[in-house]
């Protein structure tokens, strides 16, 4: 197989993975990824400095895609069930977690 072809073909096969799992095509991930800059539309880390690149997030009910995240924000927000409820909960207990910390910190520097 000469090498053109070759790439043709894992291009082929990029868009047809994309088209069967999210009904969008390679070239609308790629648009994506110039919109976001490159970046993971949560944490904001640049794709090269990702292992694994960008993932695409999709609505699991109606299957509509997102954005582009890294595997962590997409693993995250799948663990706490797309479910922006829970997401707040947990940033109210990240909050009061803080509080609470710097609150035993002060009284122990008063000992």
């Amino acid at each position: 197989m000469s090498r053109e072809r070759y790439h043709r073909t894992l291009a082929d096969q990029r868009d047809r993975r994309y088209r069967s799992r999210y009904g969008i095509s390679s070239e609308q991930v790629d648009l994506l990824r110039y919109e976001q800059g490159y970046c993971c539309a949560i944490c904001g880390r640049a794709e090269s400095d990702l292992t694994q690149g960008l993932v695409v997030d999709h609505c699991h009910i109606t299957d509509t895609v997102r954005a582009l995240l890294c595997t962590t924000c997409n693993a995250g927000i799948g663990q706490f069930q797309d479910s922006p409820d829970l997401l707040r909960a947990a940033v109210a207990y990240l909050a009061r977690a803080d509080e609470l910390i710097a609150t035993y910190e002060s009284e122990r520097d008063y000992e």
